[in-house]
């Protein structure tokens, strides 16, 4: 009988468990931005022409978060992250549950119906997207307020706490993600932290930026945009382990954004009127450069041609907004305007249509998903009412879009989650709960 080393052996004890720890969600949507790259692409194509076929129940004021989705096994569930903003709208709908400070956020799950399965109380308030493991497990983190810091959850699939950390210091509208061995990492305005599945604390990258959105390379480096808080910034690139691989001050205002061949794509805001597009090579030299006439600040979105889209934010009530289709050697595709700008990134399908919610009036408060195709030009609009939002639609694996919107005939503030898909997609049951 053929025996084993015994030193193979153990390097099998050692090895096969990373291969039992989870990654992140292989489901249509498991993200902030679709993926570990946050490319913002789908593999599927969006409606031709949109109409509401869903809406999930009464989900108060949801600002900033992207619906996240999970669809491996029969219908399509998808969660929420619910941040309330006017907390005298539903006076009954937070509290402290076991909270320790009062609650003013929820984690809500969703059936493809629009009907509830649970919801749980987490605190202190939150903006961020919830991000799926393949394990089933569903991180959140909470933002700061006044008297506390941020917090991470991580829930099971039927709403079961697993566990909470309070390590994190200030924490604005960041979103976290579930790396190789199923590592959750979460960015905060003053440092990277990484906790393993089990919410024990491995380490924290800190500095005085405002950390955005990590993306993750094939190798398992981490890629951090870093938003200088007293001006500066650039991209840092780290090891696994939390060390630093290499550091460019080239860019960083936004977040960073992967092509499949590595190549890393991030903001430099020029100056109060004008940014740059910019490209790093994996070993952290300057690519390219690409100068934009406005000022952009969300994530870069990748398509799956390797065309990355820029959308410009709005300095001004008065000004127009641009998008950009840049080619993966830095030259311009094309450029189209529209009413305003956006803090959104954009989010693209299978196809290179794209997907910007902008603001199209501020008082009222009114907010528009406008679609454009791979050309540029306008394939249509749709009114999402009163609408915070800071982030695109989602995109199942029907072809179908997920995105908070106001229902017509409901109070303001309320949003709900809205599905969009095509005239001739069939529409569930109504489901209206309050």
């Amino acid at each position: 009988m053929t025996t084993l080393n015994p030193r193979i052996l153990i390097l099998l004890a050692q090895f096969i468990p990373s291969l039992c720890v989870a990654q992140l969600a292989d489901t249509p949507w498991p993200k902030f931005q679709h993926d570990l790259r946050n490319s913002g692409c789908s593999e599927h194509v969006g409606p031709e022409s949109p109409h509401a076929i869903a809406w999930s129940r009464f989900s108060e004021l949801a600002y900033g978060p992207q619906v996240v989705l999970d669809s491996n096994e029969g219908p399509c569930v998808f969660w929420a992250f619910s941040g309330s903003l006017h907390l005298d709208a539903r006076p009954d709908y937070f509290g402290r549950g076991d909270e320790d400070i009062e609650s003013q956020s929820r984690l809500e799950q969703f059936r493809c119906d629009g009907s509830m399965s649970w919801n749980r109380r987490i605190a202190p308030w939150g903006n961020a997207s919830p991000c799926l493991s393949a394990d089933g497990r569903v991180y959140i983190g909470t933002g700061s307020s006044i008297a506390f810091f941020g917090r991470v959850y991580a829930f099971s699939t039927n709403g079961r706490r697993l566990w909470r950390s309070d390590l994190l210091d200030n924490v604005f509208y960041t979103h976290p993600t579930v790396g190789p061995g199923g590592v959750v990492f979460y960015p905060t305005e003053g440092g990277l932290f990484a906790f393993a599945s089990n919410g024990s604390a491995l380490w924290r990258y800190s500095g005085s930026y405002e950390f955005q959105c990590p993306s993750i390379g094939a190798d398992a480096a981490i890629y951090l945009g870093l938003h200088g808080l007293f001006g500066g910034g650039g991209v840092v690139a780290l090891n696994p382990e939390g060390t630093r691989r290499w550091y460019n001050d080239a860019g960083g205002t936004s977040g960073t954004t992967l092509a499949e061949d590595g190549t890393i794509y991030s903001h430099r805001v020029r100056n109060n009127y004008a940014s740059d597009l910019i490209a790093l090579y994996p070993e952290g030299a300057l690519f390219w450069k690409h100068a934009l006439e406005k000022v952009a600040v969300a994530h870069p979105a990748v398509g799956r041609d390797g065309t990355i889209y820029v959308v410009s934010t709005q300095e001004s009530p008065e000004e127009r907004g641009l998008l950009w289709a840049i080619n993966p050697d830095g030259s311009r595709k094309w450029s189209v305007e529209f009413e305003t700008g956006t803090d959104a990134p954009v989010v693209v399908d299978a196809a290179g249509n794209t997907y910007v919610v902008f603001y199209r009036s501020y008082e009222p408060l009114k907010t528009t998903l406008i679609s454009f195709d791979s050309d540029g030009q306008e394939r249509w609009r749709f009114d999402l009412g009163y609408a915070p939002a800071l982030t695109g639609p989602a995109i199942n694996d029907k072809g179908q879009l997920l995105i908070f919107a106001q229902k017509e005939g409901d109070p303001e503030p309320v949003t709900r989650i809205l599905t969009l898909g095509d005239a001739d997609d069939p529409t569930p049951p109504a489901i209206d709960h309050r």
